[in-house]
């Protein structure tokens, strides 16, 4: 009896170990971390007073250890747009390290948010990553209401937006500065718009998934708003967009189809850039650096085989119910026969369809 008695308070003790154990890194895990704001932009005249908007937003939000814009070859000086909104908000939180890296690049290389935002991740130094878009405004207590853990991730899921300007906030997360590393960011190879977020996701959620059983979403939404007055955390600014609808569903759905064709990204075959040393403002916790790239990793569509890219072009027309122009088509595909040829002969319903240039 008495070595019954003595293995159940044995087994007691154990469990009760297991239990303090586990709450102790529940703890651990929700608290408060490090947390960089990243965001990449291409500024020019069309877009430059929706930055200044939304960075004075970025300022006045608590938990961040630093911001971090990735300024790509824009027309305007970033920099000192960044030194004057700060001189105007009279926001210049010592705490906060605000970090621009200015990015020109060779006469072969396009614009893409996947490159831009992975010399962002090579500069973060926190451990939580929130990325958001230059015209995403975000209230003082939004990080405080979207806490992780380092078992899951948020995202500004489009199937749950609250209206059709919430569509926008897909491109805006939270995650794990070392799962993103552990994923190599963000795929280099989309060059036309669309998907690029998504596929990110997708891949995160796989690699959390082989750790992790008990966590009731791994890919979570973004809270949006306080559910006591509804008033926003999160807002996406309306503004003209570069494609119309129906080019941004087509290129969604060729990038989505053409990924599953090609090799998982790896980060290995990542575009070559080189960056200057960091350079110190002297009044205000402001950091520049200077970086150029050579040379993009080939577009995704571009390293399959003609036909292949064809009747995803095709299959996306069809999906989508929007036929593309030889432009885009081109830019989307290799083009070692004329384009206007191969849709002849390759998309027969091209008939029935309403045409987008």
């Amino acid at each position: 009896m008495r070595a019954r008695r003595g293995m159940f308070r044995a087994l007691l003790l154990i469990s009760l170990m297991f239990v303090a154990l586990a709450l102790y890194c529940t703890t651990l895990e929700t608290s408060p971390r490090s947390v960089a704001l990243v965001a990449v932009c291409k500024l020019s005249i069309t877009n430059r007073a929706r930055f200044e908007r939304a960075f004075q937003t970025w300022l006045k939000l608590r938990g961040t250890s630093e911001i971090i814009v990735i300024d790509w070859n824009s027309t305007v000086q970033v920099a000192e747009l960044i030194r004057k909104t700060i001189a105007v908000s009279g926001k210049s939180r010592k705490t906060v390290t605000i970090r621009v890296v200015r990015v020109s690049h060779g006469p072969s290389v396009d614009w893409r948010i996947s490159v831009a935002f992975n010399v962002a991740l090579r500069n973060v130094r926190s451990d939580v990553v929130l990325k958001l878009d230059i015209d995403s405004l975000v209230a003082p207590d939004f990080l405080e209401k979207n806490m992780i853990n380092s078992r899951m991730f948020r995202y500004g899921d489009w199937r749950k937006a609250r209206d059709s300007n919430d569509l926008h906030l897909n491109g805006v997360f939270i995650a794990s500065t070392s799962h993103l590393q552990a994923v190599h960011g963000m795929d280099e190879r989309f060059s036309l718009y669309g998907w690029d977020d998504s596929d990110l996701y997708n891949r995160l959620t796989a690699h959390l998934q082989k750790t992790t059983t008990s966590e009731t979403c791994i890919s979570c939404d973004l809270v949006r708003s306080t559910k006591a007055s509804e008033s926003s955390l999160i807002t996406h600014m309306i503004h003209k967009r570069d494609l119309d609808e129906a080019q941004e569903n087509w290129s969604i759905c060729f990038n989505r189809l053409s990924v599953k064709e090609v090799l998982p990204w790896s980060g290995t075959m990542g575009g070559n850039v080189v960056c200057q040393r960091i350079e110190q403002d002297r009044t205000l916790p402001l950091e520049t650096q200077s970086c150029f790239i050579s040379s993009n990793v080939a577009a995704i569509g571009k390293t399959l085989a003609e036909s292949r890219c064809d009747e995803i072009v095709c299959a996306c027309e069809s999906e989508t119910h929007v036929v593309v122009g030889t432009e885009l088509w081109a830019r989307a595909c290799p083009s070692r026969e004329p384009v206007l040829k191969r849709a002849r002969r390759n998309c027969h319903h091209r008939g029935r369809l309403r045409r987008s240039n």
